[in-house]
């Protein structure tokens, strides 16, 4: 599940984005980044499970981007924190 082109809409963040969230958030403009970078986070993340279950090494170029997106997504996390409350 963590590896297919969706997973971002299956994941419970994504789950709610994608349905319950409110739709005038989605006209936010952290929110719309966050989306692009929410997908991002976990195509990166694929790849390292790809690799790790083929047996290959994670190149640490993969992850050090995994890890960029991550905290790039926890810092929208901030950022939206005022949108909702």
């Amino acid at each position: 599940r963590d590896v297919t082109d969706d997973a971002h809409r299956q994941c419970q963040f994504g789950q709610w984005y994608y349905g319950s969230a409110a739709p005038a958030l989605h006209a936010h403009a952290v929110f719309a980044a966050m989306e692009d970078e929410h997908r991002r986070m976990h195509q990166l993340a694929a790849r390292l499970l790809q690799s790790s279950a083929a047996g290959l090494p994670i190149a640490p170029d993969d992850y050090d981007r995994f890890a960029s997106a991550l905290e790039r997504l926890r810092r929208f996390d901030n950022r939206s924190d005022s949108l909702i409350l």
